[in-house]
């Protein structure tokens, strides 16, 4: 949620952001590539 907290001055629905957050994570993980020998939580990281 703390990543939800910085955007949400920004006048955009809660709500919204949790969804938008959850589909971002689950793209990362369909495109971790375990082969890579690359931590996931170094992988998908908040931008």
């Amino acid at each position: 949620l703390s990543v939800i907290q910085r955007f949400n001055n920004r006048g955009e629905n809660v709500d919204d952001l949790f969804q938008v957050g959850c589909i971002g994570l689950m793209k990362a993980i369909d495109n971790f590539d375990l082969s890579q020998n690359v931590k996931f939580s170094t992988y998908a990281v908040p931008m």
